[in-house]
C-alpha cells in the first residue's frame, strides 16, 4: 500500500512516516527541504520536494497513493502575527483535501488539535461537548477552520476522520510542534521550573507513541466523519513538575509565578518585540490559556478504536532519558570544540 504523509520533518509526521514504512507501506513524504536533518530515513520512504501551499507538488506526491495522513501545520504559537498560520493551516489543508478528492483517496486522517476545545470545568471535555468558546490564538483558530474544511469535504464523499492530540511529549525531533519537550529540556538545563501559582490547574498530556498509534487506529478503525481525542492522563502542573523532579533525579527548584506578574512581563516584552519587528515569545492570550483547566477525555478513542494510554510516569521517564542523552551530546560537543 502507498500512503501520502505531510509534515514528515515535523515532530509527529516524522514518527508517522517511519511507522508506516516499518509496516511495509510505501510512504510518499512531501518535504520542503530534502536535506533537512529531520528527514525520516527508511528504504520505503520516497521524498517529494514541495509544500502544501503548492498544489502542483501535492498532486505529484499524492499520485498513486491510496491513503493520506495530513499532519503538516504551522505550529509556532510564539509568533502570533505570522501569516503562515492561515496560509499553511487553512489554505494548505484545502489543497490537500482537493487533491485527495481529485485522486480518489480511500481514507484520509487529519491531525487536528485539542486547542480548539474550550476549558474544562468539573468534567473533562470530550468530542461531544457542546460548550464552545472562540479560539484565542491564531494556531487554534486556523486549526478549527481546517477542521471545518475536512468536514465539508467529508460531506462531498471524501472519507476522512480527525484525530486531536492533546499536549504531546516524548522522544522525537525538537521542533515548534513539541513545546512540552522544550520545556522539560529547559528545566533539566536550568534546574528551575516556573510553575503557574495555581499548581492544581489540569492539562492532558499524551505520549508520542500513543499519538502515532492513534493515527493508524483511526485510519484502520475510525468511523467516517468522526473526531477522536488522542490523549493521556489529566495531570496538574504541580504533579507534572514533581514527577519531572523525581524521575530526573535532579535537584529542581519549582517556583510558583503569579499570573499578573507573567502577564505584565509579557505585555512589556511583546512591546519590545513589536518595535524590533520580531516574533512574540509569549502572548497574553497564551498566558490566559495556561491558567485554564484543560482536562480532556479520550474514552471515545478507547471504545471505538481500541486506543491505549501510556501511563504518564512511564512516558515521562522515557522522555527524560531521551532529553538527557541530547544534553550529554551537547556537552560532549562543547568540550570537543
Amino acid at each position: 500500500m502507498k500512503i501520502f504523509i505531510t509534515g514528515a520533518t515535523g515532530y509527529i509526521g516524522n514518527r508517522l512516516a517511519l511507522e508506516a514504512a516499518g509496516k511495509g507501506w510505501i510512504v510518499h513524504a512531501l518535504v520542503r527541504d530534502p536535506f533537512s536533518k529531520h528527514i525520516p530515513s527508511h528504504k520505503n520512504i520516497l521524498l517529494f520536494k514541495g509544500d502544501i501551499t503548492d498544489k502542483a507538488s501535492i498532486e505529484k506526491a499524492i499520485a498513486g497513493c491510496d491513503k493520506v495522513i495530513h499532519s503538516a501545520a504551522f505550529t509556532n504559537e510564539m509568533d502570533e502575527n505570522n501569516s503562515g498560520f492561515y496560509d499553511v493551516n487553512v489554505e494548505g489543508t484545502r489543497n490537500i483535501l482537493e487533491a485527495a478528492y481529485l485522486f480518489n483517496i480511500s481514507r484520509l486522517v487529519f491531525t487536528g488539535s485539542c486547542s480548539v476545545f474550550g476549558p474544562s470545568d468539573e468534567q473533562p471535555v470530550s468530542e461531544s461537548d457542546e460548550k464552545f468558546i472562540a479560539p484565542t490564538t491564531q494556531y487554534a483558530l486556523t486549526k478549527l477552520k481546517a477542521e471545518e474544511l475536512v468536514k465539508e469535504f467529508c460531506t462531498k464523499g471524501l472519507w476522512s476522520v480527525i484525530v486531536s492530540p492533546t499536549r504531546i511529549y516524548g522522544p522525537g525531533n525538537l521542533t515548534s510542534g513539541n513545546p512540552i519537550n522544550k520545556l522539560i529540556l529547559k528545566v533539566l538545563k536550568s534546574r528551575i521550573a516556573l510553575m503557574p501559582s495555581d499548581g492544581m490547574i489540569n492539562g492532558n498530556y499524551v505520549f508520542i507513541d500513543d499519538v502515532v498509534s492513534g493515527h493508524f487506529l483511526a485510519l484502520e478503525k475510525g468511523l467516517k466523519g468522526e473526531k477522536y481525542i488522542i490523549g493521556g492522563e489529566n495531570i496538574s502542573y504541580k504533579d507534572f513538575f514533581n514527577t519531572l523532579r523525581m524521575l530526573s533525579e535532579k535537584k529542581i527548584f519549582i517556583v510558583p509565578v503569579a499570573k499578573w506578574l507573567l502577564k505584565s512581563w509579557s505585555w512589556f516584552f511583546n512591546a519590545l518585540c513589536y518595535l524590533a519587528g520580531t516574533g512574540t515569545p509569549l502572548s497574553p492570550k497564551l498566558i490566559d490559556r495556561i491558567w485554564q483547566n484543560r482536562a480532556l477525555s479520550c474514552d471515545k478513542a478507547v471504545r471505538q478504536l481500541g486506543y491505549r494510554v501510556t501511563p504518564f510516569a512511564e512516558g515521562m521517564k522515557k522522555t527524560i532519558d531521551h532529553l538527557k542523552n541530547i544534553l550529554s551530546k551537547e556537552s560532549t560537543k562543547s568540550i570537543n570544540q
